[in-house]
């Protein structure tokens, strides 16, 4: 009889632990509380178990070894490794204890660990539901000082977490945040200025194999949305070691292993701190993907073996490449359509188009990494090749909004201000500062039903809109989030006649051009396509 892994989740991130598995030539057996995981049908066998329920799972996990026998259960980007080392203990198979497990879970927990064992981590505090509804931040303040990140103890995906710059900012995000906790706490710590990389290990005994190293593009403050990766880093090879060093020794303070463990570092002006470090391979498309593509080592095979008791051999590249991953995102409102697929598939080097949301779906702009659209990732041989396929892929693609949602009339022409979920240093190109400053809401729905009254009494399209370009936007080379320049933008809006560029002038400057400028600027192409769709519909297999 093969030997049997047990395997929690069933979604995307866990697609190459499955695959890896049946090419070990194990019977898997997955589990995950989504009846409709996408990935259940990869494996063998599947159990619908909560992953939160640890007794249960760990009940299914021994009927499981009683009807076939079971060797080995695992986990790759889920926030549940404690659950595998739990299951991994009662029913004696190989992998990380449980205590260390709970160390690289609960994120107040590990801080004191690694600050006990003399690892940098950030200064921080905890506050659980009950303090914060009785006193708000009053018992942290004097232990953290401004500017602080709020995030749940015990989340993944940056769910919760935000960056305050004040205390009543703090307050008001922890009781978001609590939201995400299962425990109902939050940890407050001092913001660590500086760049974020992601890094990717095999443990087995006081053996720590670093495996990848990834730059990561963080976004959107307050929040902390990555908008990609790039492996291999790009940093020079002391300050790697500085970075790989900390990470190794914060995996020992925990006591992970044998196993695999996932870190976020920040390297800053006064030196390596550690953010997080987790008992699992990393998610976000970097151990199933990224990794394997840049260096051509199979490491969820390894993994997998470490999991199963056996000794990982030493990892060594086959290849040597750059990988880059880049996210498709989404101004607020309601999924119509995702045009330009086939061409992002075509650019040279593009490896894997995921998309991650469907028809009818709400979309949201992203404040943390499980609100995207889709990610792109795109390899060649040297790094700029790899970051330009991924980004000109990116740029082909568009998420198509359903005309008339008030999320999204509001985001495009309401007034800027504490709610808007863009910071004004996001906002599309710098031009945007200026064309949305207004409240247009009420102009908008105007202009909205004359357009709508005229295609009625025509009873044609509505006619086509007319815009000049300001210089400053003509001859801007700056790119919005999805990696277009203004001008690429705007010939993409006239691509299917609806538009009609001209120069800059006093004539031009009508009511519809300034609002479509203003939809442009916040909205980038989704934003142009928004008000196009609005007041001269299509037909929607025509996305330009």
């Amino acid at each position: 009889m093969r030997r049997t892994v047990l395997i929690l989740g069933a979604g995307v991130m866990q697609r190459p632990a499955i695959r890896a598995a049946r090419r070990l030539g194990l019977h898997v057996v997955v589990a995950d509380a989504n009846r409709d995981a996408c990935a259940r049908d990869e494996a063998d066998e599947f159990l619908h178990v909560d992953l939160k329920d640890r007794d249960g799972m760990a009940e299914a996990a021994a009927a499981v070894r009683r009807r076939r026998g079971l060797d080995a259960v695992f986990t790759a980007g889920t926030d549940f490794s404690s659950t595998v080392a739990w299951v991994a203990k009662r029913l004696g198979l190989p992998g990380t204890a449980y205590e260390a497990a709970l160390n690289a879970t609960d994120k107040f927990r590990m801080r004191r660990v690694l600050r006990g064992a003399g690892v940098r981590v950030p200064d921080f505090a905890v506050l659980t539901r009950v303090e914060l509804e009785r006193s708000g931040c009053a018992s942290v303040r004097p232990l953290v000082d401004l500017p602080v990140v709020v995030k749940p103890v015990d989340s993944m995906g940056a769910r919760g977490v935000v960056r305050a710059d004040d205390w009543s900012a703090a307050e008001a995000f922890a009781h978001e945040a609590v939201a995400f906790s299962r425990s109902e706490s939050v940890v407050v710590e001092g913001f660590i200025d500086g760049p974020e990389f992601s890094l990717d290990a095999i443990v087995y005994g006081d053996d720590i194999q670093i495996t990848g190293f990834a730059d990561r593009d963080i976004r959107f403050p307050p929040y902390f949305v990555e908008m990609g990766h790039t492996i291999p880093t790009a940093l020079e090879p002391d300050e790697q070691t500085a970075v790989s060093s900390e990470f190794r020794r914060a995996i020992k303070a925990l006591g992970l292993g044998p196993g695999a463990a996932k870190g976020d570092i920040k390297l800053a002006a006064s030196g390596v701190v550690v953010g997080e470090v987790a008992a699992r391979l990393s998610g976000g498309y970097m151990s199933g993907w990224t990794y394997p593509l840049s260096s051509g080592v199979p490491l969820s095979e390894i993994a997998l073996r470490v999991a199963l008791g056996e000794a990982p051999p030493r990892v060594r590249p086959l290849w040597r490449k750059t990988t880059a991953e880049r996210a498709i995102i989404s101004i607020p409102g309601v999924l119509r359509e995702i045009g330009g697929l086939e061409k992002a598939g075509g650019v040279s080097g593009v490896e894997e188009v995921f998309i991650t949301r469907s028809p009818g779906d709400a979309l949201t702009f992203p404040r943390n990494n499980v609100e995207k659209v889709g990610n792109i990732i795109a390899t060649a041989g040297e790094r700029e090749e790899a970051v330009g396929a991924a980004e000109t892929a990116v740029a082909a693609t568009v998420a198509v909004l359903e005309p008339g949602i008030e999320q999204t009339d509001r985001f495009l022409f309401g007034a800027v201000g504490a709610a808007d979920p863009v910071p004004p240093e996001y906002r599309q190109w710098a031009y945007a500062r200026h064309a949305a400053d207004r409240d247009d809401e009420a102009l908008w729905r105007r202009v909205r039903e004359e357009w709508s009254r005229r295609r009625s009494s025509e009873r044609g399209s509505g006619g086509r809109i007319e815009v000049g370009i300001p210089d400053v936007l003509d001859r801007s080379p700056d790119l919005d989030w999805s990696y277009r320049t203004p001008q690429a933008t705007f010939r993409r809006l006239a691509a299917d006649g609806r538009l009609r560029l001209c120069p800059w002038s006093p004539d031009t400057q009508t009511t519809v051009s300034r609002l479509l400028l203003r939809a442009v600027c916040k909205g980038g192409l989704q934003g142009g396509l928004y008000l196009l769709d609005t007041l001269v519909p299509r037909a929607p297999s025509r996305v330009p």
